[in-house]
């Protein structure tokens, strides 16, 4: 291993480790004595409150970690039409790696949405220690995928139980299911060719059944859909970010995204329409990354997405409010990790992190939450 590469190694390391050891600080030290406020029904409003406002500066802590420690850029370009604001709103995107939930955090950032964005994820994440604890207590909705009348069903009660609170939420859905590898485009292209489907490269044949579910039963309540076409700057050729690459320090030099808005008034209402119209935005991502792209082995090569930049008062928003996050994370990390230099607070964060552990991959954190009534 050469010197360059250790340095790369111990950036990501570094990198991951404040944005965990904030979650991990928030879950043992504020919301056990918080979740006091669930005992009482008149008092679960303010338990869920003081929920959002939490996860609000966590979400923007996080997403500073990809921009400011891994030193990515984040290039988001907007149809002619289309203005970002703070909105009810069903974010839509092609699923290029299994870190995606990071970009999209920086663009919730720069639409004001990180309080109430919620995301829908595959059901074996619940299992991540810290991770897992964190999206169950943030009403994110865990899919199995292997059984649909049981995802549907759930996603059905977690979207009435968003409802019924009277709150504002947006919601993020990757209709594909999976990331984009090169083994599942090959699945996604020999699928296509048995049904007479176009064979795509940079995108799979989305499942519509998820998106549809959850526009339907949320359409009273949503303002708009934002359609995200997303793309990497590979760190060098070939070589696809993932969990591992990042850990060694390699990261995306670039992760650029394309917004496009629609009214949720401009959508079918029409299953079978709400599906072709779903899949009418896959054919345009295929079209837009191609030419981005070039070629499929130009992924590391520098690439640009159409349409306009975000205005600039935008992005210095962001950076204020980025640095207000990590001002107010540095100081409560100081003050609540300074509690462990003392032996009774050891044992009360162990105990505390093994029951987060054993509630949230037995009975789930987000099924207690969703069967308590407001």
């Amino acid at each position: 291993m050469t010197p360059t590469d250790a340095l790369r190694r111990l950036h990501g390391f570094l990198y991951a480790l404040p944005t965990i050891i904030a979650a991990w600080v928030y879950l043992i030290f504020i919301f056990p004595p918080l979740s006091l406020l669930l005992v009482f029904k008149p008092t679960r409003y303010y338990f869920h409150l003081v929920r959002y406002a939490l996860f609000d500066i966590w979400k923007y802590f996080a997403a500073l970690s990809l921009e400011w420690f891994a030193l990515t850029k984040i290039r988001v370009t907007l149809d002619d039409k289309t203005k970002l604001s703070n909105e009810s709103t069903l974010f839509i995107s092609n699923h290029p790696t299994h870190l995606d939930w990071h970009p999209m955090l920086c663009l919730s950032s720069r639409c004001n949405q990180n309080r109430k964005l919620r995301m829908v994820i595959k059901d074996e994440l619940r299992m991540v220690p810290v991770g897992g604890w964190a999206w169950q207590l943030g009403m994110y909705i865990f899919l199995n995928r292997n059984d649909k009348e049981k995802d549907v069903a759930w996603l059905a009660k977690c979207m009435q139980h968003w409802k019924d609170s009277g709150m504002a939420a947006s919601w993020v859905v990757f209709p594909e299911g999976t990331a984009v590898s090169p083994a599942c485009v090959a699945k996604s292209q020999e699928y296509a060719r048995k049904q007479g489907l176009q064979v795509y490269d940079y995108v799979l044949h989305p499942r519509t059944a998820g998106f549809i579910s959850m526009l339907q039963h949320g359409r009273s309540h949503l303002d708009a859909v934002y359609d995200i076409t997303m793309a990497y700057q590979y760190f060098a050729k070939g070589e696809r970010p993932n969990e591992m690459s990042y850990l060694k320090g390699r990261f995306p030099p670039v992760v650029h995204m394309h917004v496009k808005r629609y009214a949720i008034d401009e959508l079918p209402t029409d299953d079978e329409e709400l599906a072709a119209w779903c899949k009418e935005r896959w054919a345009e991502k295929e079209a837009m990354l191609e030419q981005a792209y070039a070629s499929v082995d130009n992924k590391h090569l520098p690439l640009k997405l159409p349409g306009k930049a975000l205005v600039t008062g935008m992005e210095i928003g962001v950076r204020v409010k980025y640095g207000l996050a990590l001002a107010f994370n540095v100081a409560l990390l100081w003050y609540l990790l300074s509690l462990l230099a003392s032996w009774p607070w050891v044992i009360y964060a162990t105990v505390l992190s093994v029951t987060w552990h054993w509630v949230a991959t037995t009975v789930g954190v987000d099924h207690i939450l969703v069967d308590l009534d407001w």
